[in-house]
């Protein structure tokens, strides 16, 4: 459990690669496919701590990129033609976009006629993402689920309009409001 181990000499020797990412079990790791300096890499057991971590660097550096997994632990990982980065959890796939967002396309995959609830946060304070929303509520809203959106690092930033971006539900906590 001690991270992602770095080798500078192919595999000779290793050291800690562990800034912003020390004590977690990595179960994933992938390289980008149109960028081999950009890494993700899927770590388990470690609730809000854990999912997805994205490094630039050639994994010098990771930071976290697990909006919308909801704490889930990841297992497997994968990348679509677009981009889009798939996450296998303990509770099914989830869909990333490279930036850390959830791509509406990547979405349309994975939400079916089985879905009851589709669960995404509004913003990332981690990546500065936006989930386009509306995009969201039509795609879950087409196949009968409810959307509940996660949106405590968007409201006290900007307007929100909860019905003119189609969630069911809209979540957000005091504390993040100004301070």
């Amino acid at each position: 459990r001690s991270g992602v181990l770095l080798s500078d000499d192919a595999g000779k020797t290793f050291h800690a690669s562990n800034k912003g990412f020390s004590g977690r079990k990595v179960e994933a790791l992938l390289v980008d496919k149109d960028n081999p300096e950009r890494m993700y890499a899927g770590v388990v057991n470690d609730k809000a701590y854990g999912g997805v971590f994205v490094s630039n660097d050639g994994g010098a550096r990771w930071q976290q990129m697990s909006d919308g997994l909801d704490e889930r632990d990841v297992f497997t990982l994968a990348q679509a033609e677009d981009g889009t980065l798939l996450a296998g959890t303990n509770d099914g796939v989830f869909a990333l976009a490279p930036d850390g967002s959830v791509s509406p396309d990547a979405l349309g995959e994975v939400v079916d006629a089985g879905t009851r609830v589709v669960a995404l946060a509004h913003a990332s304070n981690v990546m500065g993402t936006v989930t386009d929303i509306s995009a969201a509520a039509e795609i879950a809203h087409a196949y009968g689920a409810v959307l509940a959106v996660d949106a405590a690092q968007s409201v006290p930033h900007r307007p929100i309009d909860v019905r003119a971006l189609g969630a069911d539900f809209l979540s957000f906590s005091g504390h993040k409001m100004c301070g």
